[in-house]
């Protein structure tokens, strides 16, 4: 090898360590790892709820039947998705599920000549399910809200979406008190191995709100306040021991949810929060279809359903930021 050849061959050599040093020194001033900045946050929670659904039943503008569903102290675990967007744009996405609790049905008839159907206490016909199993609870939403007003001691959004409810129970054994000759002159018991009646109410919510946040030092104080009406709601009520099954159409009905909430932060990425809320699905109406399940045969009633919801609850759980 020649002497310029080998002076070459050495110059090439430290060119290249050199690269390969400040390669090395530029990479390491990067992370491996880029935490994102606090714009998502996850809440899970675990709580109570007590829930009533009223289904009734309408002849000629009388009130015919009204079933008084309830589960008391129904545990609910919960789940809330936040992303902040850009430009001031917030998606949220949220969800629970309950099961347990302490179910009661209590089922009254208005038939003549016995009851009038004018008055809550003039029922002819009544039976009572303590054992009333609540076979599934859940409920849904996703929103799109946008900051009208924030900074770093708080912010308020307006926010739109769709929320979904599905409540179903079932009844096991009871008592009654029926009017068959005479006013309550017909009382019994039903073995706690029967199945009674089975119900189910479908609620479809579009609704638009506002939601609000205060922070104070390590607590943040949160509130939300929703309008909105059912799209498509309904219920299927089982008959078993009749054979019956009946399926509600309800009309549009109004919708109110409110929410208070209050979270103390532990660090940049962890918070505590307790919260309590309201939601009420007012009086809707509708038709009725009767199905015979032994025959097939069925018949719609136009104008005979009516049905609501509501639901208070407290929750308890961590939220983090990401």
């Amino acid at each position: 090898m020649t002497f310029a050849k080998a002076q070459l061959l050495k110059v090439a050599g430290a060119a290249v360590s050199v690269w390969l040093l400040q390669s090395a020194a530029v990479h390491a001033s990067e992370p491996v790892f880029r935490s994102l900045d606090g714009s998502v946050a996850l809440r899970g929670g675990f709580g109570f709820k007590n829930i009533t659904a009223n289904e009734l039943v309408y002849s000629g503008g009388q009130r015919l039947s009204q079933l008084i569903w309830t589960s008391k102290y129904m545990r609910v675990l919960s789940a809330e998705l936040k992303v902040d967007l850009d430009s001031g744009w917030v998606f949220r996405a949220n969800g629970g599920v309950g099961f347990g609790g302490n179910g009661h049905m209590e089922d009254y008839d208005w038939i003549s000549p016995y009851a009038t159907g004018t008055g809550n206490d003039d029922w002819s016909h009544q039976s009572i399910h303590p054992d009333t199993r609540l076979d599934r609870f859940f409920e849904a939403g996703v929103e799109v809200g946008r900051e009208l007003a924030g900074n770093a001691s708080g912010s308020v959004d307006l926010t739109g979406g769709f929320k979904y409810t599905n409540v179903k129970w079932t009844t096991w054994g009871g008592s009654y008190l029926y009017s068959s000759g005479g006013f309550r002159n017909t009382s019994g018991t039903i073995a706690s191995t029967t199945r009674g009646i089975t119900f189910e109410q479908r609620l479809p919510v579009v609704f638009a709100g506002l939601n609000g946040e205060s922070v104070y030092g390590d607590w943040t104080f949160s509130s939300k306040l929703r309008g909105g009406f059912t799209v498509g709601a309904g219920d299927i009520d089982n008959h078993w021991l009749r054979n019956l099954r009946f399926e509600d159409k309800y009309r549009i009905a109004p919708v109110l949810e409110v929410e208070a909430s209050a979270a103390y932060r532990f660090s940049n990425r962890i918070s505590a929060f307790a919260s309590a809320g309201f939601e009420k699905i007012f009086r809707a109406y509708g038709d009725i279809t009767q199905t015979n399940t032994s025959t097939g045969s069925s018949q719609t009633y136009a104008g005979a359903a009516g049905g609501d919801y509501q639901s208070i609850g407290v929750s308890f759980g961590l939220k983090g930021q990401f």
